[in-house]
């Protein structure tokens, strides 16, 4: 069974030009904020965080 508090969630907001993604954790207290610009090229640095 895994802990709540070992979870981390993100959501992700998709823009034609850019894309936010928000991660919190299980008290949803904000944790970080990514925004990329919308090209294959970006997606790695999303993936990376």
């Amino acid at each position: 069974m895994q802990r709540r508090e070992n979870l981390l969630y993100v959501g992700i907001d998709l823009h034609k030009e850019t894309h936010t993604a928000v991660m919190v954790n299980c008290w949803n207290e904000k944790l970080e904020v990514v925004v990329i610009e919308n090209k294959p090229s970006e997606f790695k640095k999303l993936a990376e965080k």
